[in-house]
């Protein structure tokens, strides 16, 4: 784990170092907005990641208003040479972030052969269901993932056609065992939205894990939600619901 207090110039110093660990198998990073760091130096700290060929588990906690779309495009690169991931955990809430972020991501993940759970939180940015397509597109290239957790509540302008994107990737992944999903106060969510996500549950009864937040989605009925309930009761193999 690497302790920030650094700026652009120290991060870029720092990644000039990771040059000489390669056989690195863990690195986790925690940016807030204590940190006087922007998108060029998550650039010059991606230069630096790309040499670890052999990472296992990389966290990028990038909670600060000063990233925008623009590192995005910097981490897919990096990405792009990280064959050996097998956990992956990027957390970018109340970020400057938009569509064009999930957009610079595309493809990030064609090369993970070996990746098995990734986290995605992007909650609290300005991302529509033009983003969310934008992000069916990169993980319907992972095969073999066994556990996705995406958070994006308080994205607001979210609306129903991005849980028919997450569908469309979703169900394709038929060794997930482990699924959350959160769309707390994705306020223009309807009950049309959330018969998507019962069709993710009757495609994937392999899943012995679910968790679903649904907090504050006003335009979602009790009747809907108690229906979601009677097909989640049907999931034999589930050990572990929470709705």
């Amino acid at each position: 784990a690497l302790p920030i207090s650094l700026t652009n110039e120290g991060l870029c110093m720092f990644s000039d170092s990771l040059k000489h660990v390669t056989t690195l198998k863990n690195f986790k990073l925690n940016i807030d907005n204590t940190n006087d760091i922007y998108d060029q130096g998550i650039g010059c700290l991606m230069e630096g990641v790309k040499n670890l060929k052999n990472l296992e588990n990389l966290s990028l906690i990038l909670s600060s208003t000063e990233i925008t779309d623009k590192s995005f495009a910097y981490i897919r690169e990096a990405l792009l040479e990280l064959k050996s991931l097998s956990t992956l955990k990027i957390i970018a809430a109340r970020c400057m972030l938009t569509n064009h972020c999930l957009k610079n991501f595309r493809n990030a993940f064609k090369n993970m052969n070996n990746l098995k759970n990734l986290k995605l939180v992007f909650a609290h940015n300005q991302i529509t269901e033009v983003g969310i397509c934008h992000l069916r597109d990169s993980i319907k290239m992972i095969k073999g993932l066994s556990r996705l957790e995406l958070f994006l509540g308080n994205c607001t302008e979210l609306q129903d056609n991005a849980l028919a994107c997450l569908n469309e990737a979703i169900v394709t992944m038929k060794s997930i065992k482990h699924l959350e999903l959160s769309f707390a106060e994705c306020w223009d969510l309807t009950d049309q939205g959330l018969s998507f996500l019962g069709e993710i549950l009757e495609k994937l009864p392999q899943l012995e894990y679910l968790k679903l937040d649904l907090d504050v989605c006003f335009k979602i009925t009790s009747k809907a939600k108690a229906n979601l309930r009677s097909a989640i009761y049907s999931m034999k193999n589930l050990k572990y619901f929470e709705v």
